[in-house]
Order: C-alpha cells, then structure tokens, then sequence
C-alpha cells in the first residue's frame, strides 16, 4: 500500500486464546495467533476465512470487547481499548437485535443520542440512505430481515464515523438484500 495514506487501524501480533474450564484442568482454544496487518484511509478491507477461523474475534479485539492475551490494535492512532474514540466507530454486528417494540426511528433517535446527538436532518438523510423510508415509523416487530440489516446500517452510521466495522453483514441475506448491502458499503 502506497506510504502517503494515513493507517487507519493497526493490528500488531494480536493473540487471543480462550480457555475453557472443566472438572479437571482447563483447554486452550486459540482464537487467534499473531495477526498482523493495516488498514488505510479510505480502503474497504475484508476479513476472508471458514467459520471459526477468528474472524469475529479480530473484530471484538478492535472494538475492545475482549482483551487480547498478546498484541496491540490501535485505530485513529489511539491504543484499543479506548472508550473516547467510540463516537469515531460505527460497528454492524453480525447478528443485529434491537427492541422490536420500538419504531426504526426511535431506536435510530436512541442511538444517536448515545453519541451526542445528530441533527433531523442527519437522521432522514441516514433514512433514505439506507432506504427505509416507508418503514422507519413501524415497529422493528413488522420488519423482515432485509429490514432490520438496513436499519442495522443506519445505527453503524448514523453519526458519521471515520471507522467502520461490519461483521458479516449479508448474513442470512436473500440475493438481492446481498446486493444492496454490498452497494452500500461501496457508497
């Protein structure tokens, strides 16, 4: 990668192990083992591998979900964990849950104040971004899959981050839903 982009994110010999605890003696599961790479400003990076294989927990340890066992991850220039860059991330789970006794708007609402608040105007943009337009004022019960991704989405970037994280967000996808995501990602 070219020297005159700024490294967005850093992963430095990241180790992650689990141990699971028994009668007798504990077992060792690696998670991962001395990973390294960068990612830079502007570049959509994916990380490719079977299930099992790390991948959601790469993305825990970026997000300071889980303390690595050895390694360092840095992102914005700032040492993982680091609870005051959370407004500069917005961050897709792979399995999305949000009361569905509330509307898209509201909890779109709610978690825009939890990052300081964003202007209406922000809010419908995000909306049509997104193109949940006709639905942002039902409840999240009526919504189908497709639905909740998008609204997923739009609570990833509502305030605007610098630093996006998606874990598998086609997951259980239809083709079609595949394509939008994917084309929003582009966009």
């Amino acid at each position: 990668m070219s020297n005159n982009k700024k490294i967005i994110a850093k992963v430095k010999n990241l180790t992650k192990i689990y141990k699971k605890h028994r009668f007798i003696g504990h077992k060792e599961i690696i998670g991962v083992t001395n990973l390294n790479f960068e990612i830079y400003e502007n570049e959509i990076f994916g990380l490719l591998g079977l299930n099992g294989s790390g991948k959601t927990t790469t993305i825990k340890l970026m997000l300071g979900l889980l303390y690595p066992d050895e390694g360092e991850v840095y992102i914005l220039d700032n040492h993982i964990p680091n609870w005051k860059i959370n407004n500069y991330i917005g961050y897709l789970p792979e399995l999305v849950n949000f009361n569905r006794d509330f509307t898209g708007m509201e909890l779109l609402k709610f978690y825009s104040n939890l990052c300081g608040g964003v202007s209406e105007k922000r809010l419908y943009e995000v909306v049509d971004f997104v193109k949940l337009s006709e639905g942002i004022n039902r409840k999240v019960k009526e919504y189908s899959k497709g639905m909740i991704q998008r609204l997923g989405l739009a609570q990833a970037i509502i305030h605007n981050p610098k630093f996006l994280i998606f874990d598998e967000p086609t997951s259980g996808l239809d083709p079609l839903g595949i394509k939008e995501i994917r084309d929003f990602i582009l966009n």
